[in-house]
């Protein structure tokens, strides 16, 4: 997208383009020249659904290459290996159409137990970064673009949207970072941050059997939510909200965050879900594990002149601090 393409966006619209029209797709707006581009999972190799996709991957998928996970290629210590690896799921990318691998994987291994130590590189954190600076060099020169995931302290699979991952800031720059570093630094522009990890956890109401009672019961509001993020979290996750709500007051709420996060020194962030067609009492069905969720009562105040009013909130001092 060009600058002068995403100066010409009104708010919506941009809101639009950070949530997905289907599963693996964004939203495209035709009026303004901006295609819809698919992602597909990719640690080991493209795994794009033939049909309807789904966030589990149950459907079938479209035939392709199985490659070594990353465990074994990083065992080979060659980063010239893994490039032309990431340059081979870059050219099946393409004849697939997928123009986002959601790959490679960084997280470093700590717990035996965690189901998706294959799907990620080493447990140095030097190895890590430059085994997965070469694949993403190799996706590069197809035009394909990678994710490096899942930023960060995401070294668990159970549970994993909503564990607390305590770590020193230490650790967290010397081994934890280490390796997202190095890739950012060598070319990759895009994270995943959508799961759980980094010291302090999300308030989920959705997962949460008690927190829905209280929503249902009138004991447990927004600003009640937010209140507690100043000292017990880091942000809010999976809050749905009347579907008519509008962008600006959803604006105001990603702005409390980010003030709170400013003044407590620690990184904050919100998803609120706006739940088309329905309105505050409603129960929206999330889904699988992700369960289901009160809608949410929201002030009926306007945040308009607010939000107009522009500005920045400056970015913490001590942004790794939880």
């Amino acid at each position: 997208m060009q600058k002068k393409q995403l100066q010409a966006l009104t708010l919506e619209q941009k809101c639009a383009l950070l949530s997905g029209a289907t599963t693996f797709g964004t939203r495209a707006l035709p009026k303004n020249n901006i295609p819809s581009i698919t992602l597909s999972d990719g640690p080991n190799g493209v795994r794009k659904q033939a049909g309807a996709a789904d966030h589990l991957g149950l459907n079938p998928s479209v035939p392709a290459t199985c490659f070594p996970t990353a465990a074994t290629v990083a065992c080979s210590w060659d980063p010239a290996l893994g490039e032309q690896i990431g340059q081979a799921m870059g050219e099946e990318a393409a004849a697939q159409e997928v123009a986002v691998l959601l790959g490679p994987g960084l997280n470093t291994k700590r717990s035996p137990l965690c189901g998706r130590n294959f799907e990620y590189f080493s447990e140095d954190p030097y190895l890590t970064g430059e085994m997965a600076s070469a694949e993403l060099a190799g996706l590069h020169s197809t035009g394909a673009e990678g994710t490096i995931k899942h930023f960060c302290g995401n070294n668990r699979e159970t549970r994993r949207h909503f564990l607390d991952s305590v770590i020193s800031e230490r650790a967290l720059r010397e081994i934890y970072l280490r390796g997202f570093e190095n890739a950012v630094k060598k070319g990759g522009v895009m994270a995943s941050s959508s799961v759980g990890g980094l010291s302090g956890a999300f308030i989920p109401v959705s997962e949460d059997a008690g927190m829905i009672d209280a929503v249902n019961r009138g004991a447990l509001s927004i600003e009640k939510l937010e209140a507690m993020t100043a000292v017990c979290s880091v942000g809010l996750d999976m809050i749905a909200v009347p579907g008519d709500t509008s962008a600006d007051t959803i604006s105001a709420i990603i702005a409390d965050e980010a003030a709170i996060g400013m003044v407590n020194s620690k990184t904050t962030a919100v998803r609120v879900i706006p739940a088309i067609g329905m309105k505050e009492g409603d129960t929206l069905e999330f889904g699988g594990l992700f369960g289901s969720g009160p809608v949410m009562k929201l002030s009926k105040f306007s945040s308009s002149k607010f939000i107009s009013r522009g500005g920045r909130i400056p970015a913490p001092l001590q942004s790794l601090k939880n």
